[in-house]
């Protein structure tokens, strides 16, 4: 089901790492999340120095700091990236609270 295939791209991006985050589930091609290198199934844990928790807290971040700084984890690696404009063309939910805290 679409739970599960969720939760397993999610370690797979996490690798061993417990985090907190935003599990990206689709992009748009030319938006600004495209732009900035985010791909489906990226896990985005910070925003600058914050931990992201929601997406209305991105939001807010990428207002406030813009260019801003990410680190998504992808196939268990960091992943450093950087997002410019508005905030545009990202679909995410926050990470299953299993993965959470292991």
């Amino acid at each position: 089901d679409e739970a599960r295939r969720r939760r397993t791209a999610a370690r797979v991006a996490l690798g061993k790492r417990a985090a907190r985050g935003l599990l990206v589930l689709e992009t748009k091609a030319g938006s600004p999340a495209a732009k900035a290198g985010l791909r489906k199934d990226d896990v985005l844990v910070l925003a600058g120095a914050a931990p992201i928790l929601g997406v209305r807290q991105l939001k807010d971040l990428l207002r406030r700091t813009n260019p801003s700084p990410l680190t998504v984890y992808r196939r268990g690696k960091a992943v450093q990236l950087v997002w410019r404009g508005a905030f545009e063309g990202l679909e995410a939910l926050p990470l299953p609270e299993r993965l959470q805290s292991r």
